[in-house]
């Protein structure tokens, strides 16, 4: 006989029972702000937002939470503030699916200290940085649109104190008018696959002394610097096809690492440079095709690389240039129109 108005109770404030004792709370119509709800949820709990536009909300030590948007309508406008639009700091299991996030004069999103962090299916536009991951594992970036980005769109750098993110994922996520880098990547044994970017005015994807990255099936076009810029070790950079970088295709300056299957195509200089502003040995470069580069298909000048059934054609210069002394590198069933003579 009690249960009745009880759960009537419930739904007037706006908690909706959810299974295992969690609820949804409902912004506006329970909660006026989303950092009313966040304050106010408990682990497992879902805050359902409405379309609309909302201030800037943070995330601290809490757990187990998922602020839904309502199909990309719902906005947290950052009104050109120097706060990020969502801030997420000592939390873990956290999920933003579907909000808009713009005009944030630093950070769309900061996600600091809190793994198992997942963006998905979100747009983050008209800011200085889009979304930074530091100190974090587990962060999961999908499915989501980034435009019209000052400075970096994906940043797993680090910030000197919480070090950068590592064992985490940006998948299938589109990038277009980003100012610089449109991923850039630090940590370890981070995957970038299935991204496409179409402008950047830096480097398309930059690996910055990473190490055990897997870059894969990724398409970038239109960046200002070069399409692939890679320093560390232990890589994997698989399957990508870059079109018309502004600066090298790949800038190789990593070591250990396996370079398979990519397509790079009318760079604007060399389309894979091996190790001319770094050191870059031990790589494998395997059946790549590097199709009218301005300058040379491939420049090398470190040694102690195997280039194994490469392929590369219409460079305007040549399509080898190995500088790193005869014998230094190891050359297997490869096709080049023309090379640099010794």
């Amino acid at each position: 006989m009690r249960a009745a108005p009880l759960a009537l109770g419930v739904l007037a404030l706006g908690l909706v029972p959810a299974a295992g004792g969690a609820s949804t709370l409902l912004v506006p119509s329970a909660y006026p702000t989303i950092q009313e709800a966040v304050d106010a949820a408990f682990s497992g709990d879902v805050i359902k937002v409405a379309k609309g536009t909302f201030a800037p909300f943070a995330v601290f030590d809490k757990s187990n939470l998922t602020i839904k948007g309502t199909r990309g309508k719902t906005i947290v406008d950052g009104a050109g503030s120097g706060a990020p639009g969502v801030h997420i700091r000592t939390s873990e299991h956290v999920t933003l699916d579907r909000l808009t996030i713009r005009y944030a004069a630093d950070r769309g999103i900061d996600v600091e200290d809190s793994p198992s962090v997942t963006v998905r299916r979100c747009r983050i536009t008209d800011s200085y940085d889009a979304l930074r991951a530091h100190g974090s594992a587990n962060v999961l970036i999908e499915r989501n649109r980034f435009q019209t980005i000052e400075n970096d769109a994906v940043d797993f750098s680090d910030d000197d104190i919480a070090g950068p993110a590592h064992d985490s994922q940006v998948r299938k996520n589109r990038f277009a008018d980003i100012g610089h880098e449109a991923i850039e990547i630090e940590g370890t044994n981070n995957l970038v696959e299935k991204n496409r970017i179409a402008s950047a005015g830096g480097s398309g994807i930059a690996l910055e002394d990473a190490a055990g990255v897997i870059v894969r099936k990724n398409r970038i076009g239109g960046t200002a610097g070069d399409g692939m810029t890679v320093t560390g070790s232990g890589h994997t950079i698989e399957k990508n096809v870059i079109a018309g970088a502004g600066d090298d295709g790949i800038a190789m300056q990593a070591s250990g690492s396996t370079v398979r299957a990519n397509r790079v195509k009318q760079a604007a200089d060399n389309g894979i440079e091996v190790g001319a502003t770094g050191t870059a040995t031990g790589n494998t470069f395997e059946r790549n095709q590097v199709i009218a580069s301005t300058r040379s298909g491939f420049v090398v000048a470190d040694g102690g690389n195997t280039f194994r059934k490469n392929r590369a054609a219409r460079s305007g210069v040549f399509d080898l240039v190995d500088t790193a002394g005869d014998g230094a590198n190891v050359y297997e069933k490869n096709k080049f129109g023309s090379v640099q003579p010794q």
